[in-house]
């Protein structure tokens, strides 16, 4: 659950600051805008499942030992 809802303020706060730069750059940066969303989205998907099966693992270890 805590994880879900620490994805949930990370992509609120990219879409957010997505309308941001709509606002400032217009339209012309609207599929810049979408695409460095969707970058920075499947960056920090990639930093949570590293995250997680080092945790994941870690505890394992802990917990054999």
């Amino acid at each position: 659950m805590q994880i879900m809802a620490v994805v949930l303020i990370v992509v609120a706060v990219l879409v957010i600051a997505l309308v941001i730069k709509l606002v400032l750059f217009g339209a012309g940066a609207i599929i810049r805008g979408i695409i460095w969303l969707v970058k920075w989205i499947v960056v920090g998907i990639g930093y949570l499942v590293i995250w997680l099966v080092f945790g994941v693992r870690r505890l394992y270890w802990r917990l054999r030992r």
